[in-house]
């Protein structure tokens, strides 16, 4: 149960980061894009894992365990005012997304808690496996950094290029979890 706490204090953690960095209008809007990304990334990561979802059902309720990161924009994109034009648009996502680096590598934490996403084997003695919260974490604090600097017409594109280019670059890296 320790695991799934620190897990849960970390992700939590996490989301008062990003609310604490968001600099835009409508932070309401903002807060639910969070929500809903929290939300698509435990059921992102249930669709990937069907056959542990099958297994044990009660994990879809688990709110410390089963998390895939990939699918946490999409609560950004669903919550932008797509109504309002798009200049305002293009301002809630620079805001909304150039908070999601550094609050997604603060719920890494977690991972690193848990040991729920661990690496491939290196075939050396130490380290075993490669740390690939470890690396995630570098990832995104590094796109942070760039995204920091980017004007506010390129956050959006960046961060997709940014974050999407990580994921690719570590997915050899990976290993399958039953948790994480």
């Amino acid at each position: 149960m320790w695991g799934s706490g620190a897990q849960l204090l970390c992700l939590c953690v996490a989301f008062w980061v990003a609310v604490m960095m968001y600099r835009g209008r409508a932070p309401l809007r903002f807060v639910a894009g969070l929500v809903l990304g929290a939300l698509f990334a435990h059921l992102g990561w249930a669709l990937l894992r069907v056959d542990v979802i099958a297994a044990r059902p009660s994990l879809l309720l688990d709110p410390g365990t089963g998390y895939c990161v990939l699918f946490v924009p999409l609560g950004m994109f669903l919550a932008a005012p797509w109504r309002e034009g798009w200049v305002d648009v293009e301002a809630f996502l620079a805001g909304a997304l150039a908070t999601l680096p550094l609050a997604l590598a603060t719920a890494r934490l977690g991972c690193l808690l848990l040991g729920c996403c661990d690496g491939a084997g290196t075939g050396r003695v130490w380290p075993s496996r490669h740390p690939v919260a470890l690396y995630d974490m570098t990832g995104l604090t590094l796109l942070h950094l760039v995204l920091s600097r980017a004007p506010q017409p390129f956050v959006p594109p960046a961060f997709c290029v940014g974050f999407g280019g990580l994921r690719l670059l570590l997915e050899p890296l990976r290993t399958v979890s039953q948790s994480g």
